[in-house]
């Protein structure tokens, strides 16, 4: 049944998600896979006025933690995401960060904000 990620993993949810904004929208599938090391590939087909994509990130450090967070916020900035969809993903938007004891002790998020981004497109 899981044949890019496992139950709850970020890219099994975020497809999960794009069926359904696909269902609600009519928009194309697209297809998220995490690698090793921090990387992160989506295939983002054309769908009306947006062209088709091909993305792909590296985490300098290697973390995947990271990773699912910015390939989640670079599926909602690139606009393949609903306010539904968002939801379901919220948990990778801004995932805590818990300590030994379990205790949230911060969360992961983006760095700059996705006006850098939009100057550089």
């Amino acid at each position: 049944a899981y044949m890019v990620a496992g139950k709850g993993r970020f890219d099994t949810v975020a497809m999960q998600a794009g069926a359904e904004v696909a269902k609600r929208t009519g928009a194309p599938l697209f297809v998220t896979k995490t690698g090793a090391e921090g990387v992160h590939a989506a295939i983002l087909p054309g769908h009306g006025d947006r062209p088709a994509l091909g993305v792909g990130l590296k985490v300098e450090d290697g973390a995947k933690r990271a990773s699912d967070t910015v390939m989640a916020h670079l599926l909602k900035f690139l606009g393949r995401l609903d306010a539904p969809a968002e939801v379901d993903l919220a948990g990778f938007l801004t995932p805590p960060v818990t300590n030994a004891a379990g205790d949230v002790v911060g969360k992961i998020r983006l760095r700059a904000s996705w006006d850098a981004v939009d100057r550089a497109i």
